[in-house]
């Protein structure tokens, strides 16, 4: 297990779920399951298993930044 510096643990399994959600934004930002978050313009989210990664995107852009991605009951604050 390895701190996730987001007040939780990430286990391998989880890493790997990350890892893979990551690199499939590399095809489509905007891909089925993405949600955009309330109160941002440009500021996304997907899930990968019991986590969640919240991401930036512009349309016009190619650039993705991941912001803090960890657990659900963490993520967000």
């Amino acid at each position: 297990m390895i701190s996730s510096g987001a007040g939780g643990t990430w286990n391998a399994d989880g890493r790997v779920q990350v890892v893979r959600a990551v690199r499939a934004l590399a095809g489509d930002p905007f891909a089925r399951g993405s949600r955009k978050l309330t109160g941002y313009d440009d500021v996304f989210r997907i899930r990968a298993g019991r986590y969640r990664v919240p991401y930036s995107a512009g349309s016009a852009e190619l650039v993705v930044v991941f912001l803090k991605p960890g657990q659900r009951r963490n993520v967000y604050r």
